[in-house]
């Protein structure tokens, strides 16, 4: 007989004498034993050592139909599948919490109304024009900031929403209707552009130019982003966290026609 083959019949007696324990032996039966095998004392499964323990869950597993099967691994084993399942969990949590980590916002444009835009490809392009290569530097766009009926303000939860991140200097650059550009230009939420665009770019925009916001008549903008007004304009926050790149990118929009 090949060893093999003895270690498996090995296996089964093992098997077929650890059930005989549990079940509990009739006096003749352990006489019989005792008579072929020796003396075999009652062991109850708290008994048995952990190679015995496994023997016998995988004879009870091996006579079980699939459906038992899956009953039995969900009543025994569900807090090691739940261990799991929230291993894989905080690992992705983990890495998107270090991939956001390592982004850099090196320009935040808000948009007005803007919504409905695609920015994507835009943000791509404003970034390369910035002159960044580094894969964490990100162009962002915020666009859910809704004016109300008159476009000279914008609605109460939009006003909450700019004020927090205005204090917060998320913004750099705000895209909006002329009549919010003045009337913000006039309570000083915007930098004097006599002060911060060079001559040359002054002398281009011309009359476009007032003292806090320039006007677009033919955006790019609304190339990426539909907007439901006509005179849009622009301006740089006062408090901009990322001042030379807006500015850079407000002097890239004088080149318009």
């Amino acid at each position: 007989m090949s060893e093999k083959r003895q270690e498996n019949q090995r296996g089964e007696e093992t098997v077929s004498i650890i059930q005989k324990r549990l079940e509990g032996l009739s006096g003749e039966q352990i006489g019989a034993e005792k008579a072929n095998e020796g003396s075999i004392p009652h062991k109850y499964e708290s008994d048995l050592t952990r190679k015995e323990k496994r023997l016998l869950e995988k004879e009870k597993i091996k006579g079980m139909g699939m459906g038992k099967k899956l009953q039995y691994f969900w009543m025994y084993y569900k807090p090691v599948i739940f261990g799991f399942i929230g291993v894989i969990v905080l690992i992705f949590v983990l890495r998107d919490w270090y991939r956001n980590a390592q982004i850099e916002d090196i320009l935040t444009i808000a948009v007005a109304n803007g919504g409905m835009g695609e920015t994507e490809e835009w943000a791509e392009e404003i970034k390369a024009d910035l002159g960044s290569t580094d894969e964490n530097d990100r162009v962002s766009f915020i666009l859910n900031l809704n004016t109300d009926e008159t476009g000279a303000e914008f609605d109460y939860n939009a006003q909450m929403a700019f004020v927090a991140q205005v204090q917060a200097e998320s913004i750099d650059v705000l895209v909006t209707t002329e009549a919010m550009c003045r009337k913000m230009g006039e309570q000083e939420f915007f930098s004097d552009l006599s002060e911060v665009l060079d001559e040359e770019t002054l002398e281009i925009l011309g009359d476009r130019a007032e003292q806090y916001y320039i006007r677009l008549d033919n955006s790019v903008i609304r190339e990426h982003i539909p907007l439901p007004y006509e005179d849009v304009c622009v301006a740089i926050l006062i408090n901009a966290k990322n001042f030379d790149h807006a500015v850079q990118w407000v002097s890239s929009l004088a080149e318009e026609p």
